[in-house]
């Protein structure tokens, strides 16, 4: 790793470790407050245990009502109990907090810094500013008697069992007038005033009835859903498809698991989404009689996609389809009959006029939104596989041939050329062939042995080629120039003594095997180390000698150098006959056919000692064992067949693509059926979700019309 890359990496961890501390002590500055906070309520209520005084004691039949509201506003199933029964004054101003997460939260209320618990519907006779109340203690709260003058306990048990009788009523749809409660605690106050509204409002509803839904009215109560389990069927169906479509060849077995997963998914998907929904039992409906009040409800206030609300009477707050709004201005403050099911107070007919049964028997429902889902789902599917596939066209052409599952079988060259396969065909190829010699740059091996290329066929001819004389070959090993130790010095390491001398033996025949290696100099570097040679050696006085002469002596350098001098033109000149040698083995290279192997790791090819040893004769006895025609070798290549061409000289060339097993194309059968699947799903409800958007908008309008036409007859 470099310096730069290092940093970077530590000014990630760091980065990431502050992240961790932020969050960390976030949670734990959150849970410290709420600590804090529920600490400082049980002094303040210690406290205010020490300072207050009763005013007076719990009546038998006040705790008879309170003792089944005796539960931990934090943990409904564990029970509270009293500290005794007195009754306390408490005062002061209210708060109220939120304890908890956004779906998981309690409300926490506190008068005078005391938190409290506000039975049944206390909350209503709440002041903004400064509240008193009676209150009874237990460990952790205080618990709420009676309030502001208005809220006393037995009173409110009462409110709470005619709204239970009210809601039984409602629910058996008992006829006769519905009962009243106090407004306050019914959210009455809640309502906002319409402008133009009238100041007197008959808060009479009575129930007329009861029935049940019809099928059209259960229809339109269901809905056509978003299809969202379907679409969870099919992302998982694509999520198996691509796991099986990266197993290794190898886990055929794991392969088909996700691969049957990956159907049942999407024939679930499919069941799924086209499959007629049973409409279920049909709900209550109930026939009431009141007052039409357009209202508005303070929750919703900031939600314009809420439907619009409807008060019938002072007391039914009612959910209207918002298509019904123009005609719920223009009933506002008549006496209309209306339906109304039981389980959501959501209106089914009003009037004369407005029915969700007949509008939905004359207007079928036309629902879009589920084929938007899977359109949804659908366009990054197919994009993704874009993406991962390396071409849609190569996918299914690989894809077709898996479908064919042929693998052409071939142990001769003849035929092979006999049934000519076309680019694109799954081959199995065995036999004996030669690796072909190539010519290599920027190694210290000329030439090499590449069995990536194969001469299948042919037997290989017999190359003569002429070998190196003797003066050459005792030229390049030093053994032109035999040396004597003289007296005196050690007998290992003998040239490396720089003291050392060696008496010539061979001055005369030393001086012949120069001449005749140097002789027919073939090029000028061959010509200008020979001269060099023969001046240095006419400098020591090496050559014939006359009479009276004695052998030259020379020191351990000399030598050396005399002996590198000579191996100067010979290694030229060995080096222009092993070029020559190959040039000769490369251009008479025969076979009946040529075969290309790309991948070759995945094939078996012959293993010949694919290059020369590292001295420049051991190259030149590699290469003249290579002119003699060696045998060929066993190799089995299993591939597609991707193109058919011919060698310079004429002979056919087929390129084999080993790395691509027919075992390999489960991959891009996969990634073909992922494409095909996500374009047959987009097309399918892109299509439909334009003509069914479509199709809603035209029932739209044909309601519209059928309302004005209604209006313009009364």
């Amino acid at each position: 790793m470099t310096p730069t890359n290092a940093r970077d990496g530590s000014v990630l961890e760091l980065i990431h470790l502050l992240l961790l501390l932020i969050i960390v002590g976030s949670v734990l500055l959150a849970l410290l407050r709420v600590m804090v906070g529920r600490r400082s309520l049980r002094l303040a209520l210690a406290g205010f245990r020490r300072r207050s005084t009763p005013v007076r004691t719990l009546r038998d039949d006040e705790f008879q009502a309170l003792e089944p509201l005796l539960v931990d506003p934090y943990k409904p199933s564990k029970r509270l109990t009293l500290l005794g029964r007195n009754v306390h004054e408490l005062s002061g101003e209210y708060a109220l907090s939120i304890i908890g997460s956004r779906d998981n939260y309690a409300l926490q209320h506190v008068i005078g810094g005391v938190e409290v618990i506000l039975p049944f519907d206390a909350e209503g006779f709440l002041a903004t500013g400064h509240n008193r109340a009676q209150v009874v203690l237990t460990r952790r709260y205080a618990v709420i008697i009676r309030l502001n003058s208005d809220f006393d306990l037995l009173q409110a048990r009462e409110r709470d069992l005619r709204r239970q009788q009210l809601e039984d009523d409602w629910t058996s749809g008992r006829r006769g007038a519905l009962k009243h409660v106090d407004p306050v605690a019914e959210g009455a106050a809640r309502l906002l005033d319409v402008p133009g509204a009238d100041t007197q409002i008959d808060g009479q509803v009575t129930v007329l009835g009861q029935r049940d839904e019809t099928a059209a009215e259960v229809s339109a109560r269901m809905g056509g859903g978003l299809g969202l389990l379907s679409g969870l069927l099919w992302v998982l169906a694509f999520i198996c498809l691509a796991i099986a479509a990266s197993v290794e060849p190898v886990s055929s077995t794991s392969r088909l698991v996700w691969l049957a997963t990956a159907a049942l998914l999407a024939a679930m998907g499919i069941r799924s989404f086209w499959r007629k929904r049973p409409l279920g039992r049909p709900g209550k409906v109930n026939r009431v009689r009141g007052e039409l009040n357009p209202a508005v409800h303070e929750s919703r206030a900031n939600e314009p996609h809420s439907p619009p609300e409807v008060l019938l009477g002072n007391r039914l707050l009612l959910e209207a389809p918002r298509r019904w709004q123009p005609w719920l201005q223009e009933l506002r403050g008549q006496q209309v009959n209306a339906e109304i099911r039981v389980d959501d107070d959501s209106i089914v007919s009003l009037g004369r006029t407005l029915s969700i049964d007949q509008e939905t028997r004359q207007f079928p429902p036309v629902y879009w939104g589920r084929h938007v889902t899977l359109t949804v789902i659908a366009l990054p599917a197919l994009l993704l596989g874009l993406f991962i596939s390396p071409g849609p066209t190569q996918d299914l052409r690989d894809a077709r041939q898996r479908i064919a599952m042929k693998e052409l079988h071939f142990s001769s060259p003849l035929a092979l050329l006999q049934a000519a396969p076309e680019p694109g065909a799954a081959v199995r190829l065995e036999g004996q062939a030669r690796c072909s010699l190539i010519r290599t740059t920027g190694s210290q091996q000329p030439e090499r042995l590449d069995c990536r290329q194969l001469f299948w066929g042919d037997p290989a001819p017999s190359v003569a080629l002429a070998e190196p004389d003797e003066a050459t070959l005792a030229l390049y090993t030093g053994e032109f120039l035999r040396t004597a130790m003289l007296p005196g010095t050690r007998s290992e390491s003998l040239l490396e003594q720089p003291t050392a001398r060696f008496r010539i033996s061979n001055a005369a025949e030393a001086e012949a095997l120069a001449r005749r290696g140097c002789d027919n100099a073939d090029d000028d570097a061959v010509a200008s180390a020979c001269a060099t040679l023969k001046a240095a050696m006419a400098e020591h006085g090496i050559g014939a000698l006359g009479e009276g002469q004695s052998a030259p002596e020379l020191g351990s350098r000399e030598v050396s150098r005399l002996r590198a001098l000579g191996r100067a033109p010979a290694r030229l000149r060995i080096e222009r006959m092993a070029e020559h040698a190959a040039d000769t083995i490369i251009s008479h290279q025969r076979g009946d056919v040529v075969l290309s192997v790309s991948g070759a790791s995945r094939a078996t090819l012959p293993d010949t000692g694919s290059t020369a040893g590292g001295t420049l004769l051991e190259r030149w006895e590699w290469l003249r064992d290579l002119a003699t025609g060696p045998e060929p070798s066993a190799f089995a290549v299993t591939g597609f067949v991707t193109r058919q061409a011919h060698a310079p000289d004429g002979t056919p060339e087929m390129h084999i693509d080993a790395a691509r097993q027919l075992n390999d194309l489960w991959a891009p059968l996969l990634r073909s059926a992922w494409l095909a699947l996500a374009s047959w799903l987009l097309l399918l409800h892109g299509s439909l979700a334009l003509m069914n958007g479509w199709r809603q908008r035209a029932r739209n309008r044909g309601l519209d019309g059928v309302r004005t036409s209604l209006r313009l007859a009364r």
